[in-house]
């Protein structure tokens, strides 16, 4: 890791501070430490989106109502930890395992901005090639936001973006992308041949 994201690590560090036991518990279930998380993952989410889906409340509403959670939990979260776990649990294998998450945040973050960053220079290269990917490109999503049910689509993103530390922790992701490689690569062989 650069320097950058070391000190990053740290940041992120001192900004979880508080909620360090929750952070490792997360990422015990994101990254499916146990072979029955997945499965807790897709009920959790199914349970809120028929939830949402019963309630059938405005967007607006449905805001409101997150941000009410998440209040309520950032407040009574610390007061229920610190009732509930002893002070002196914290273990260097705990801080150690801390550490690794945020040097994964660091690098997911680092990602992110990185394919941002080839983003916008495609788009200075090769200025019409990029108006016309983004256009078909939004096109399609537009015609699937308008034939597929907009409750459905939220739940299969969420639903995904709760799975993919797993998949990526599983290793599946890295089978499935070199899966694909050698496969595009085989088809465009035999197409020269």
């Amino acid at each position: 890791m650069t320097a950058e994201q070391e000190k990053r690590v740290k940041e992120l560090k001192r900004e979880l501070e508080c909620w360090r036991e929750e952070v490792l518990a997360l990422n015990s279930v994101l990254a499916w430490e146990k072979h029955w998380y997945p499965w807790l993952l897709i009920g959790i989410s199914t349970t809120l989106f028929t939830f949402l889906w019963y309630l059938d409340m405005s967007v607006l509403s449905t805001v409101a109502v997150a941000c009410l959670v998440v209040t309520a939990v950032d407040y009574l979260g610390p007061i229920a930890r610190t009732s509930i776990c002893a002070r002196d649990s914290w273990s260097g294998a705990k801080e150690r395992q801390l550490e690794d998450v945020c040097r994964a945040l660091a690098r997911t973050e680092h990602q992110v901005l990185s394919c941002w960053k080839s983003r916008q220079s495609i788009k200075a290269a090769w200025p019409h090639l990029y108006v016309v990917v983004e256009v078909i490109g939004l096109a399609c999503l537009a015609y699937i936001g308008y034939t597929v049910n907009n409750m459905f689509l939220s739940y299969l993103l969420v639903t995904t973006a709760l799975m993919l530390p797993g998949l990526k922790h599983s290793g599946f992701l890295c089978k499935l992308s070199s899966d694909v490689k050698t496969t595009f690569s085989s088809s465009i062989k035999m197409k020269k041949n």
